[in-house]
């Protein structure tokens, strides 16, 4: 199961120019004019995070996932942007 979770506190908080290596819950993405939002991902049986980087889409669709997972470098190199974390997305609910 997947779930959406507000964006990270500490020091990922309240910022979308520090420097990012890979996907984080909650971060807001845009890639080939749409808009979107990392889930955060169910645990697997040893208690471990799975990867991060199931995107859902700001469409009228109800769950519009696109699975990004250990391709972060890829998602940039194809023109993936990170948000602000303000934006306001039309379809889904702001965190």
């Amino acid at each position: 199961m997947i779930a959406m979770l507000a964006r990270p506190s500490g020091d990922l908080a309240g910022t979308h120019k520090m420097k990012n290596d890979d996907f984080y819950p909650g971060m807001k993405v845009a890639l080939n004019g749409e808009n979107g939002i990392v889930l955060d991902t169910e645990r697997n049986e040893a208690g471990k995070a799975e990867l991060h980087g199931v995107i859902r889409w700001d469409t009228e669709k109800e769950e519009d996932d696109e699975d990004w997972r250990g391709m972060f470098g890829s998602f940039i190199e194809s023109g993936g942007k990170i948000l602000d974390p303000e934006f306001e997305f039309t379809h889904l609910q702001n965190l």
